[in-house]
């Protein structure tokens, strides 16, 4: 096979080989690997296109924060017209989630696996040190661009080029990834539709208003806000969009979703209903965003209260105590600046009700 094949890697134990294959072809691609991946099937073979068409590329970084869910092409896209701003060269790479080797020497705060994943930036070997510069200048701490809706950091590869205390901080932010992605959970959202679209009434897209979206409960240390979701994209295996998002959130990040077109149609109006999905639409007409408890309530909450009302006649029953929450009353000013958007459009913001904690 090496005869034939170029860096292909046999297994002397068996499974998987992969190998590159350079294919002239008069005929678009994808319409060569429909009758090609039927035959490779039927030969237990599996055939893919290279996302990166070009015949030498190198892998020499690797993006901090990224997840598997993140849609490869739209971060391209993203982070190409970023870089048209730049220069009006065309420049070849790509983005692929794949595997990012740790070092073992420096390997004591991970666990026993010499990989973690990470989405890895694949560029033309010949202008990859253009390419990377430029990448180098996007995913920065030197500045505050996000793609995606996140701010990502461009890392290298573990290498044996480097001096062992860039290794040691290489590895610190492989155990980072490694573990940011074991604290991820991702939830469906059937209300979503072309997370992309860009409103031109509301100046914005759902992608960055879903990514915008900032706790109502949860508080971090300085008693601010946090951001809830980590990424949105479309699954096909969910067959509709999928949000991420660390799993100490997990509550509030599980009640945004329920009540995601109420919510977005009291902060933006009814101009945001063309941005969600049949289902979307029905959900918000459904029910109606409650300012004094920061929840949506239909006509099931109506008739919940009014069964719980009700029971109070079985007056042998013993009384339930419901869980209260703390408000920070010192974040006043956070608070405002959350519901800004409301206050803009001429709305009143949401009356704060404090309670005591037992």
């Amino acid at each position: 096979m090496k005869m034939f094949f170029n860096n292909i890697d046999i297994k002397p134990n068996g499974g998987h080989t992969w190998f590159q294959m350079w294919i002239g072809h008069d005929e678009p691609a994808d319409n060569l690997l429909v009758n090609m991946k039927y035959w490779s099937s039927e030969n237990d073979t599996n055939i893919y296109k290279k996302r990166l068409q070009e015949k030498f590329t190198s892998k020499d970084y690797w993006l901090l924060w990224s997840t598997e869910r993140m849609n490869s092409e739209c971060l391209k896209e993203e982070t190409t017209s970023i870089i048209n701003k730049i220069t009006n060269k065309n420049i070849s790479f790509s983005f692929n989630f794949g595997a990012v080797r740790k070092d073992q020497k420096f390997n004591s705060n991970s666990n026993a696996s010499k990989w973690n994943k990470a989405m890895i930036i694949e560029a033309k070997r010949e202008e990859k040190e253009e390419i990377y510069s430029m990448l180098g200048r996007i995913f920065s701490t030197s500045n505050n661009i996000k793609i995606l809706g996140t701010e990502m950091r461009m890392i290298p590869m573990m290498n044996n080029d480097l001096p062992s205390h860039t290794k040691r901080k290489i590895s610190r932010m492989i155990h980072k990834q490694e573990q940011f992605l074991s604290t991820l959970i991702t939830k469906p959202c059937v209300y979503l539709t072309d997370i992309d679209y860009f409103n031109t009434k509301l100046n914005t897209t759902m992608r960055e208003i879903i990514m915008n979206l900032e706790t109502l409960r949860a508080f971090d240390e300085k008693g601010k806000p946090v951001k809830n979701f980590q990424n949105v994209d479309y699954s096909s295996w969910h067959s509709c969009y999928v949000l991420t998002f660390p799993n100490h959130l997990e509550k509030e990040a599980d009640d945004f979703i329920a009540q995601l077109p109420a919510y977005l149609q009291y902060v933006y109006g009814e101009e945001v209903l063309y941005m969600l999905t049949a289902e979307g639409v029905l959900k918000a007409q459904q029910s109606q965003w409650d300012e004094e408890n920061l929840c949506a309530t239909s006509n099931l909450d109506i008739e919940l209260d009014a069964i719980e009302l009700e029971s109070t006649n079985k007056s042998w029953l013993p009384v339930l105590q419901d869980d209260v929450l703390e408000f920070n009353t010192s974040q006043i000013e956070m608070q405002n600046r959350l519901w800004a958007p409301l206050i803009k459009g001429g709305h009143k913001p949401p009356t704060v009700h404090c309670h005591s904690v037992y």
